[in-house]
């Protein structure tokens, strides 16, 4: 297992991975620590990792090309695939993903499986905001969720106060 950080869009980000792909990538230390515990330092080994958030953060990305390996429920996991089905620049609300789950009921589970995303960007738990139009909820904080979702945008929004 092998882990590196770097600063991008205002914060530090972790990122984990091993010879299956990458475990971890966000801006929680205590979540970094949960999945790192005996990973070794090793920041030539995520060149690619770097080089494509950097394309993305200057607008110029809108695909990544990683080796996911998140771990997690067969609930979670089909939830976070939903995710990776959103297009760049659009955004779901939770009922949309419940709906592409089959189940327009599991709204709630929906939410809490985004929560536990913990692959954030790349797995895009960003463009998922209230059917309201209000954002809700994300792990990054939302003030890095306005800007992931502003650097997809080709318009002007205004989220709302949960901002």
């Amino acid at each position: 297992m092998k882990y590196t950080s770097f600063e991008c869009l205002g914060t530090t980000f972790y990122i984990v991975k091993d010879d299956l792909g990458v475990r971890y990538f966000g801006n929680s230390y205590a979540d970094f620590q949960k999945y790192a515990p005996t990973a070794v330092e090793d920041s030539q080994a995520f060149e690619l990792e770097v080089d494509e958030l950097s394309r993305y953060q200057a607008g110029t990305l809108d695909t990544f090309s990683w080796k996911l390996a998140p771990q997690g429920t067969d609930f979670q996991k089909s939830v976070w695939q939903v995710l990776n089905t959103i297009p760049y620049g659009v955004t779901w609300s939770y009922s949309d993903v419940a709906i592409a789950l089959g189940d327009v009921k599991k709204v709630r589970a929906v939410g809490s499986a985004i929560g536990k995303n913990p692959i954030m960007i790349v797995t895009p738990c960003h463009r998922v905001i209230g059917k309201d139009g209000g954002l809700h909820g994300f792990t990054g904080g939302l003030d890095l969720k306005v800007k992931l979702l502003d650097i997809e945008s080709k318009e002007e929004h205004d989220y709302g106060s949960q901002r």
